[in-house]
């Protein structure tokens, strides 16, 4: 399965304890715009719903073979 590299971001909820955005590996943009880079899916302020988001494919994934968030934005408070 290819693989591909996507920006994803949100600015629905900012602020303090939010993520702003995030670099994911997913086979689709689909599959990009809906993983969320909180480990809890009780914390709905800090992330957007899935039709609030902005995907922008960047490149290739080579030498993966999964899925993943590589690297999220989070703003402490």
């Amino acid at each position: 399965m290819k693989l591909y590299i996507y920006t994803v971001s949100q600015d629905v909820n900012s602020g303090y304890d939010t993520y702003d955005s995030m670099v994911v590996i997913a086979p689709d943009e689909e599959t990009a715009r809906n993983l969320c880079p909180c480990s809890e899916i009780s914390i709905s302020n800090a992330w957007a719903t899935p039709q609030y988001v902005t995907v922008c494919k960047i490149g290739i994934a080579v030498k993966t073979e999964t899925q993943r968030i590589v690297c999220a934005s989070y703003n402490a408070g």
